[in-house]
């Protein structure tokens, strides 16, 4: 069910059968916005570990897809990322407001670990990444706009 009108009768917005009845609700956006939370937290990985987003986490999980992106604003700024896979692993990019700090976790692909990661084209070694996180590599994650190229 889209939505319906005053009198109880279902309708779509999108109908010329309203008769000029401009009382329409739908009922659509909340189950709506469901996928694009999960895209977003989940496929993507953008995710709050401070209230308003002060601290957050960049978790990407592939599955079998090839690249994913997501974007949002909220009283900070604008927040987007990336991904892609690549011939050789893959790159994640990120654009976060200044005055946040965050964590990357990156995750192996095809169970393989990552053999190089370049942050903003600079390489940097595992034991600069951080410690391990289930079996993935975690690096800081800064405030404005990054790229992650990770080799495996």
């Amino acid at each position: 069910m889209e939505g319906y009108l005053a009198d109880g009768s279902f309708g779509y917005r999108a109908s010329t059968a309203y008769g000029g009845d401009y009382s329409y609700t739908s009922h659509a956006h909340g189950w709506s916005t469901g996928p694009t939370e999960a895209l977003t937290t989940y496929i993507v990985g953008i995710s709050f570990t401070e209230p308003g987003g002060a601290e957050w986490r960049l978790a990407p999980q592939f599955g079998d897809l090839k690249h994913a992106e997501a974007g949002f604003i909220n009283i900070r700024g604008k927040w987007h990322a990336k991904w892609a896979l690549t011939g050789n692993g893959y790159t994640v990019e990120w654009s976060v407001p200044s005055g946040t700090k965050g964590t990357i976790v990156l995750p192996s692909t095809g169970g393989r670990s990552p053999r190089s990661v370049f942050v903003d084209g600079k390489e940097i070694s595992e034991t600069g990444a951080g410690d391990a996180e289930d079996g993935k590599l975690v690096v800081e994650g800064q405030a404005g706009r990054h790229v992650i190229e990770v080799r495996v």
